[in-house]
């Protein structure tokens, strides 16, 4: 229906009056925009799904003046966020994780009470105390100049200092945070160094022996060790004796519409179009879908499971049923 003349016409016609009327365009037949407002009205959005974790790429290697080719794997995505912390196991062997950060970077309270080293804390604590507390609407910004001076020449000198074990001062320019983590991984077998994992790969829907739903959240992390030693990457957990589904950032599901009323021989684009969501994002029992053909944040159109129950946001409430869109817009179910 569209050739490089109707092109050119509409450039024309937008060139000297911006208007979405096209009158004096010519059209195919006579009810043409009618006709395509309907056919895009039934369109069922496809969006793409990144499921891939690892990619085959070619390695080349020069030592000793040869060079080796050979192939190796790339994860396609970021395996964990950019701090690395060390572990330090505390008297009640409680796992504490512990990252260097430089002295001015503590601007509040929340991260004073971070300090590892009561010692350090205690001299920070004293030291904000004489420059007459805590400062904002909260009273908990650290003030200013507390830690640091400048000389005439704009150079930082410490202002608080440690004696070492000779008794002499030394000055304190970085401290050990302490950071809470459930879910940090070593790095490295013979070196101290934790990552907390990124983002979340997909999240494992299951029951228990006990018939109930449950969830397993899988790292991408985690999803790339699976890929790379060869395992499923979908794979039950000890307790789980039935696997749902799974869940992942796009991935297309039907929401409050029975399945009895589907044929899925030849579905009713125009009726499912109303109950089409693709998942937005992803947390622990926190579960957010946006209408397929949402093409931004900023609206409602979008549905909220927080649990496994009847209520307004219960799965049962919803009754999830995972499809496949096509790029051309058909709609399967997925088994």
């Amino acid at each position: 229906c569209f050739t490089p003349k109707h092109l050119n016409e509409i450039s024309k016609w937008n060139r000297y009056k911006r208007s979405y009327e096209m009158d004096p365009i010519s059209r195919p037949w006579e009810n043409f925009w009618n006709d395509t407002k309907i056919a895009i009205d039934n369109v069922l959005v496809s969006h793409k799904n990144k499921s891939r974790v690892l990619t085959l790429k070619n390695v080349t290697v020069e030592k000793d003046g040869e060079i080796y080719k050979g192939k190796g794997v790339a994860a396609r995505g970021q395996l964990h966020k950019e701090s690395v912390y060390g572990l330090r196991v505390d008297k009640n062997g409680d796992p504490n994780y512990h990252i260097r950060k430089p002295l001015d970077a503590i601007d509040n309270k929340a991260k004073v009470k971070k300090i590892a080293d009561k010692n350090v804390q205690s001299l920070i604590l004293s030291a904000i105390e004489k420059a007459g507390g805590y400062i904002g609407d909260k009273k908990d910004k650290v003030p200013p100049n507390v830690f640091f001076k400048s000389d005439e020449q704009g150079n930082k000198l410490p202002m608080i200092f440690l004696p070492n074990k000779n008794g002499s001062p030394i000055p304190i320019k970085k401290v050990r945070i302490k950071e809470v983590s459930s879910g940090a991984v070593k790095l490295k077998s013979d070196i101290n160094q934790w990552v907390e994992p990124g983002s979340n790969h997909h999240i494992l829907i299951y029951k228990d022996a006990l018939g109930e739903l449950c969830e397993k959240v899988v790292s991408f992390w985690e999803a790339v060790e699976r890929k790379r030693t060869k395992q499923s990457l979908y794979q039950l957990p000890p307790d789980g004796v039935e696997m749902i589904t799974t869940l992942q950032i796009n991935d297309m599901f039907l929401l409050g519409v029975k399945e009895d009323e589907i044929n899925w021989k030849t579905p009713n684009n125009n009726y499912l179009k109303q109950y089409l969501f693709r998942i937005q994002k992803l947390t622990s029992g926190d579960y957010w879908f946006r209408l397929h053909t949402a093409s931004s944040l900023e609206n409602d159109l979008y549905k909220q499971i927080r649990g496994f129950g009847t209520g307004k946001t219960g799965w049962f409430n919803f009754n999830p049923i995972k499809v496949k869109v096509t790029s051309t817009g058909k709609i399967k179910k997925i088994n």
